[in-house]
């Protein structure tokens, strides 16, 4: 009896190959996100990562149930940063309910700006970090486990 998620020497070569297509994705993803940290500005940027921060451990949740062999522990190993990126978003907003300025007190789209801009810096060093260290132990998960099972086919 044959496991389907195990496996063979022979098919561990072939899950590091990447198509040009894909190659292309992860660089733009790369760029996207980097623009993000780095270039446009908090008062747009600082919305889309929180956007991010709630949409990337739902992605990376359901790679966990319905992903291959190589994608169920990358996405295991990368929900832990992810969560705690949206663990500290949540805390973000909680604490600006208690500190000047409230956010109830926040009525035009400048005094929002302005708000974004205040939290911009921190918080995009922060996410940006969280997604790095994601992509790093996501991997860390994936060759971890080729060890464990390369392990087990030698015994």
């Amino acid at each position: 009896m044959h496991d389907e998620d195990s496996v063979t020497p022979a098919q561990s070569h072939k899950q590091f190959q990447f198509s040009l297509t894909a190659l292309l994705v992860v660089v733009l993803a790369a760029a996207c996100a980097l623009s993000l940290v780095v270039v446009i500005p908090s008062g747009i940027a600082v919305p889309i990562i929180i956007f991010l921060s709630m949409a990337v451990p739902a992605v990376l949740t359901v790679g966990i149930v319905f992903g291959g062999t190589s994608l169920r522990p990358f996405c295991i190993g990368a929900l832990f940063p992810t969560g705690v990126l949206l663990y500290a978003t949540g805390w973000l907003f909680g604490l600006s309910v208690l500190e000047p300025p409230p956010i109830s007190d926040l009525d035009s789209m400048d005094q929002w700006m302005e708000f974004f801009e205040g939290i911009g810096t921190p918080y995009r060093v922060y996410a940006g970090s969280a997604w790095f260290f994601s992509i790093i132990i996501g991997y860390a998960c994936v060759v971890s486990q080729r060890i464990f099972l390369s392990r087990r086919h030698r015994v």
